[in-house]
């Protein structure tokens, strides 16, 4: 295994090994590699790796040796503002009301397939896979598109948009 190089995940100083794809896989969209990262850096899937020379990366579970978890870095290829209305319930009668809260969060790194487009989806009535670390729930919006189905695999979302 190649030394260990230094990367960040959040705030976290991590150390880990990334193998550089094969030359037929550096075709694809987005880029996939896996991360060798030893147990004591508590990497988990949905974690983003950052450093300044390679793309930022989407770390999703995928096995684990001794001393080692090796997660599989999907290259992140865009960010997304995620909204998500909310039911406010009255105090009092604990009836759902109909006024909604708004949450917004801005600037979410996501993971869309080569052929996906959140405008065309939009536009065509097209359907969108998008995997996230972020969490998302049926009926948010995502660049204005709808989530229909959320699921959490690996350490990740993978959440279905028309």
């Amino acid at each position: 295994m190649s030394p260990l190089s230094t990367y960040k995940i959040g705030n976290r100083i991590v150390k880990a090994t990334i193998t550089q794809p094969q030359p037929m896989m550096g075709q694809l969209d987005p880029t996939r590699q896996l991360v060798h990262v030893p147990d004591k850096y508590k990497a988990k899937g949905g974690d983003i790796l950052t450093e300044r020379n390679i793309p930022k990366m989407l770390l999703v579970n995928h096995h684990t040796i001794p001393g080692y978890r090796i997660l599989l870095g999907l290259a992140i290829n865009n960010t997304v503002t995620v909204t998500r209305n909310i039911r406010v319930i009255n105090p009092i009668t604990q009836m759902p009301g109909n006024t909604f809260a708004k949450t917004t969060i801005a600037n979410v790194p996501i993971v869309t397939e080569i052929e996906s487009d959140l405008r065309e989806a939009k536009h065509l009535n097209g359907r969108v896979t998008i995997y996230l670390g972020q969490e998302v729930s049926i009926n948010d919006l995502i660049d204005a598109v709808t989530v229909k189905s959320v699921k959490k695999v690996s350490g990740i979302y993978v959440a279905e948009c028309m």
